[in-house]
């Protein structure tokens, strides 16, 4: 059960989340996240200290729902080489979404870089060894995995900014993977 504190953070990350993508992150103040979650300022500030405290919880929140996307995709699969495609594919496509749903995306992400990089870095180093581990199962030996794990990452993200559509994403990343991992 989510408890009355919890759900006053999430309303604030939520509310925080909307206002940064719409306005972003220069233009949003603690009392328009405050107004927008329904809540005292007061109470804005007794959950973050400033703006940018927030900032970092949308970040962490992003994260966690790119993680979850990739985990549930690769759970789905039915082999190793699906689970490595699957992940890939859910994490960037939703990457993609969120990018390119909020005309301010690349502030946002020249801000993540910095208020939350060292988030982003560990959320990285998860994702680049989860995706070894798949594709060490997917027949890849295990002294190229990790190399290979991250030379994907880095495709994708490549692949991600250059896409036009969501659907020249996934066809473009689904022939990568084919052509790397073989079916």
């Amino acid at each position: 059960m989510v408890s009355r504190q919890e759900k006053t953070q999430q309303a604030l990350v939520a509310a925080a989340t909307r206002l940064f993508s719409a306005y972003g992150v220069r233009r949003t103040a603690m009392e328009q996240i405050a107004q927008e979650a329904q809540v005292a300022k007061a109470t804005a500030y007794a959950y973050f200290p400033n703006k940018d405290a927030v900032f970092v919880a949308v970040v962490d929140a992003v994260i966690a729902q790119l993680e979850e996307v990739t985990r549930v995709a690769a759970e789905a699969a039915p082999d190793p080489a699906a689970a490595v495609r699957d992940s890939m594919l859910a994490k960037y496509a939703l990457e993609w979404k969120l990018v390119h749903g909020s005309p301010h995306a690349r502030e946002l992400l020249a801000a993540s870089q910095g208020l939350a990089a060292e988030a982003m870095q560990a959320a990285h180093a998860r994702h680049a060894k989860q995706l070894a581990q798949w594709l060490v199962r997917a027949g890849v030996r295990r002294g190229e995995a990790a190399e290979l794990a991250e030379t994907l990452d880095d495709a994708f993200e490549g692949l991600a900014a250059g896409a036009q559509s969501l659907e020249q994403l996934e066809s473009r990343g689904a022939l990568l993977l084919r052509r790397v991992l073989g079916g």
